[in-house]
C-alpha cells in the first residue's frame, strides 16, 4: 500500500513493489539508530497525517450538503459490517505504546494515559473526517471500493489540485507511521522475551533488524492485499481479544461496571472476526 501511495504521484515512473521495499528498508534503519531520531521521525509522520486530514475534513464540510445522506446506508447493515475487517486496520500500532515502559517516566501512570489520550484524539479526527466526506460526497461516487479516495474528492474539488496531494501524503503517512511504530514495538517486545525466556541479552539494533526480515519476508509473501488486511484483523482481533478476556478476571472491573465495556469491547471483536473468517473463506471456496 505505501508503495502504491508512493508511486503515485511522486514516483510515477518506478514500480510500487520497489519503493515499498525503499520504505520498508529506510523505516528499518531509521529504527536501528535508537530512540532519539525514530521519535524525531514518529512526530514528522504524526504531523505529515494529520494536518492534511484537518485541512481535508474542513474544505468537504464546506461542501457538505444534507441531501448525501439521502439513502443512508442503501446496502443494508451487513456491508457496513463487512467494513469493519478493513477498519480494524486502523487501530494497527496502538499496542506498541506498551515499549514505552522503559523510556518513559512513570510509565504506569503515563503510559495508560497517553494512551487513551491518543485514541480519543485519533478516534475523533477520524470520525470528523469520514463525516464530512459522507456529507460532502454524492453516493454514486462510491459505487466502486477500488476508486482511491483522491480520485473521489477530485471531482468535488476540481480546481483545488493541492488536495489531491494532501490526501496522498496524509494516506502514505499513516501507513508508514504505522510501521513504524510496530517495527519499534515488536523489536522492544522481542528483546523483553529473549530475555525473560530464554535469558539472551538482545540489543535492540539486532532486534529491529530481525523484525525487519520478518516484515519484508511478509511483504513479498502476499501479493492479494484483501487476504493481507483479513488475516490483519483476525491476527488483531485475537491479540485484542485475549487482552480482554484478562480484565475479565480482574474483581474490580466486575465491581465497577467497566466490565461491561470490555463485554461490549468483546462482541465487537466477535463480529470483526466473523466477517474477517468469511471473506476468507469466500477467497479460497
Amino acid at each position: 500500500v505505501g508503495g502504491t501511495y508512493l508511486q503515485h504521484p511522486f514516483f510515477p515512473t518506478m514500480h510500487a513493489k520497489t519503493l515499498g521495499l525503499i520504505a520498508l528498508i529506510a523505516l528499518t534503519v531509521l529504527n536501528m539508530f535508537g530512540v532519539v531520531l525514530s521519535e524525531l521521525g514518529q512526530h514528522i509522520l504524526i504531523v505529515t497525517t494529520t494536518f492534511p486530514l484537518i485541512i481535508t475534513t474542513v474544505m468537504c464540510f464546506s461542501k457538505a450538503q444534507l441531501s448525501n445522506l439521502t439513502p443512508f446506508a442503501p446496502y443494508g447493515i451487513r456491508n457496513i459490517l463487512q467494513a469493519t475487517r478493513l477498519v480494524i486496520f486502523g487501530f494497527f500500532g496502538f499496542e506498541s505504546a506498551s515499549s514505552l515502559f522503559s523510556i518513559v517516566k512513570d510509565p504506569q501512570k503515563n503510559v495508560p494515559r497517553a494512551l487513551t489520550y491518543s485514541i480519543s484524539i485519533v478516534g475523533i479526527i477520524y470520525l470528523l473526517f469520514v463525516a464530512s466526506i459522507i456529507i460532502s460526497t454524492p453516493l454514486h461516487l462510491f459505487t466502486d471500493p477500488r476508486i482511491p479516495l483522491p480520485t473521489v474528492l477530485a471531482s468535488i474539488f476540481p480546481t483545488n489540485t493541492w488536495i489531491l496531494t494532501a490526501i496522498h501524503i496524509s494516506i502514505l503517512s499513516a501507513v508508514l507511521g504505522t510501521i513504524h511504530s510496530m517495527i519499534w514495538g515488536s523489536s522492544a517486545l522481542l528483546v523483553s522475551l529473549a530475555h525473560q525466556i530464554w535469558g539472551v541479552q538482545l540489543s535492540q539494533r539486532l532486534a529491529v533488524l530481525l523484525i525487519g526480515c520478518g516484515i519484508f519476508g511478509s511483504f513479498m509473501s502476499f501479493e492479494n492485499l484483501d487476504l493481507f488486511f483479513n488475516l490483519t484483523a483476525i491476527l488483531l482481533i485475537i491479540a485484542f481479544s485475549l487482552s480482554m478476556v484478562t480484565l475479565l478476571t480482574i474483581k474490580d472491573e466486575w465491581k465497577n461496571g467497566k466490565n461491561l465495556i470490555t463485554i461490549g469491547g468483546l462482541f465487537t471483536a466477535g463480529i470483526i472476526f466473523y466477517f474477517a473468517v468469511e471473506n476468507i473463506l469466500e477467497q479460497l471456496l
